[in-house]
């Protein structure tokens, strides 16, 4: 087994819910490829994959030719039990980013059994971004309130339910057509809709008064948290 020193912090956010924070951006979106490929890819979604494989299907169907995957994405979130069934399936093409994910994982879990060196599965939830955007937090949290929290992916769930079928139909097809699968959809849309919705994705008049119960809602389960990167300090695991 690879051993190396993580490149990132680890910090507990609420609840279940931890933050890998990374300085680098690269490092940031090769360390949760495999693992948020394997929960939300199109193509690849609970499947087992090398890394020149997805590379190379990525460079051809959204980067013209050109492997885009570290320029086009700034945050992740993937559930714990992620890592556990791509590690307990064997990964072929195993390096310093599985190594530095699995340990991390491990760190973290509170269930002590191995299974071919990965603790057999633990559920919490991991959010990944990058010190120079910061801006990605809110959306992330949100992915990892409505994993962890069952009122809040209760009352979330309540307001998606009340909007125009016009309005989700667009976002949907817009979150396939830029490569989300269909088992995210409903998720992607409360964090969208809780933490800030692109034009590109829903230009609206109305687009306020849609987002408002949303935005609500995601204040309240939020404003207790007091997690502040500048001053909470990383975990310990010494």
């Amino acid at each position: 087994m690879l051993k190396v020193k993580n490149p990132f912090d680890i910090y507990h956010i609420t609840g279940k819910v931890y933050l890998f924070l990374f300085d680098d951006m690269f490092d940031l979106c090769m360390h949760f490829l495999r693992y948020q490929e394997h929960y939300e890819s199109p193509e690849f979604h609970d499947k087992q994959f090398s890394l020149v494989e997805f590379m190379e299907w990525y460079a051809k169907r959204f980067g013209e030719g050109v492997f885009t995957y570290t320029k086009d994405w700034a945050g992740f979130n993937i559930p714990s039990n992620t890592i556990w069934k791509v590690h307990a399936h064997g990964i072929a093409d195993y390096n310093k980013y599985d190594a530095a994910m699995l340990a991390a994982y491990n760190k973290i879990s509170s269930n002590t059994q191995l299974v071919d060196g990965c603790t057999k599965f633990d559920n919490f939830y991991i959010l990944g971004a990058c010190r120079s955007d910061l801006a990605v937090l809110g959306h992330e949290l949100a992915h990892g309130l409505y994993a962890t929290d069952a009122e809040y992916r209760k009352e979330i769930t309540k307001c998606s339910r009340a909007l125009p079928k016009p309005i989700v139909k667009r976002m949907f097809t817009h979150l396939l057509r830029i490569g989300y699968t269909q088992h995210v959809l409903e998720d992607e849309l409360q964090a969208y809709m809780s933490t800030g919705v692109p034009t590109q994705m829903l230009d609206d008049k109305k687009l306020a008064s849609l987002t408002k119960p949303f935005k609500n809602t995601f204040r309240k389960y939020t404003k207790s948290i007091k997690f502040d990167v500048t001053k909470t300090k990383p975990l310990s695991f010494k």
